[in-house]
């Protein structure tokens, strides 16, 4: 079998779909909706393999007219660290690299926790119906967002302003609109950094402002663009990630009972398994294809070659239900002890900011459980089809007993 198989395959758009492409081929030919056909890999053993391979990057998309994805690429993202490869790449990671370790997070827990509890408290005083979405899972991390880079809380709205627009991907994308946004946040970053230039600030720009000679130090640009992606995929990814855990939760009582047992004692295996699984639990369709790479020379893989510049999209979603690797994939299992997804990606593309995730879900859903224990969904979902992620918009709830 060579690179230049005819693609069999259409985009998967739901779990079965993927798992039922892993179980014919772990590696297979599948046309995308945007820039053609390309390699997609399913099965988890490969999924590993090629994250952790150097002969794949992303560089060379960014002159790329179409990049092979569910949806056109906002361009201001190819400009992040997303898009760069070695050296450049590990440049870039280990000049914030140090800032995201897990115990430089997990000082940052107990904010979160009060900001929790604020929210909460707010909640509770509104009434038994609300939006958990939007007055929960939207509002910390925009908070952790704000202490991250060292903003006033008060930049919290824009923050959201700006996130709804740059995350998108419909008609609006390369619009005045979008522009305008990029520019208000680009401004807004580049007069921080100058602040926080030559003070002693807690926040991640005061640190990259503050590099010490000889340590890598950064240009403004390059503060601005792992700024940009800290604000964006920061800030969506973790949204997304409390809603749909939520969800999946009060859709999975069980679930939730074994949760309740022991909030503390149970929290952590119950995050990951909301990572690996939450979202495919509650029937989101979405079209979790991975992010696009290119293959940087031939790779062989089986009697398959992979060919120099030829697209690979990595399917975590379909390695993260591999039954090779997750007894009943398919399934919620909160008790699941062994659960090594990729959900945050591996390797050297392993997510800048899996630990904060990590703490922000272990935090929000902790408290949300403990502080309404018969909360329960009071209405249909409503999800977004123009941004890039996808996402849950309003999840109506309410904390009246049945």
């Amino acid at each position: 079998m060579t690179s230049t198989q005819r693609a069999v395959y259409d985009t998967p758009t739901t779990t079965e779909e993927a798992k039922a492409i892993l179980d014919e081929a772990p590696l297979a030919r599948v046309s995308v909706p945007t820039g053609g056909d390309v390699w997609m890999v399913l099965s988890h053993e490969l999924a590993r393999q090629l994250l952790a391979d150097p002969r794949v990057g992303r560089e060379p998309l960014v002159a790329q007219a179409d990049i092979p994805y569910k949806a056109k690429f906002p361009e201001y993202l190819t400009r992040t660290l997303l898009f760069k490869d070695d050296p450049e790449h590990a440049r870039l990671r280990r000049s914030v690299g140090k800032w995201f370790a897990p115990r430089q997070i997990r000082a940052l827990q107990a904010e979160i926790e009060v900001e929790c509890e604020r929210l909460l408290d707010e909640i509770a005083a509104r009434g038994e119906d609300f939006d958990l979405v939007e007055e929960y899972a939207v509002p910390v991390p925009i908070f952790a967002l704000t202490r991250v880079l060292g903003a006033d809380r008060t930049m919290a709205p824009d923050f959201l302003r700006w996130n709804q627009v740059l995350f998108g991907t419909g008609a609006a994308q390369g619009s005045a609109e979008v522009a305008a946004v990029e520019a208000e946040c680009v401004a807004y970053l580049r007069s921080e950094i100058a602040r926080k230039r030559g003070g002693d600030g807690d926040d991640l720009l005061s640190a990259l402002a503050n590099i010490p000679e000889g340590e890598g130090t950064l240009t403004d640009d390059e503060m601005i663009s792992i700024a940009m992606l800290i604000l964006v995929a920061g800030f969506d990814n973790t949204a997304n990630f409390i809603g749909n855990g939520a969800l999946a939760l009060l859709r999975h009582p069980s679930q939730l009972a074994y949760f309740r047992e022991d909030i503390d004692g149970h929290v952590v295996p119950v995050v990951e398994e909301l990572l690996r699984h939450g979202r495919q639990s509650v029937g989101s369709g979405v079209r979790n294809i991975g992010m696009p790479f290119v293959a940087l020379e031939d790779i062989e893989i089986g009697d398959i070659t992979i060919e120099k510049d030829e697209i690979v999209l990595v399917n975590r979603n379909a390695a993260n239900h591999d039954d090779s690797v997750f007894e009943r994939p398919l399934d919620l299992d909160v008790t699941r002890e062994n659960n090594p997804h990729l959900t945050l990606s591996y390797g050297v593309h392993a997510c800048l900011g899996a630990p904060l995730a990590r703490l922000e879900l272990q935090v929000s859903l902790s408290a949300l459980f403990r502080r309404f224990p018969d909360l329960r969904v009071a209405g249909e979902p409503v999800s977004q089809k123009d941004t890039m992620s996808e996402a849950i918009e309003h999840l109506p709830v309410t904390s009246r007993t049945a």
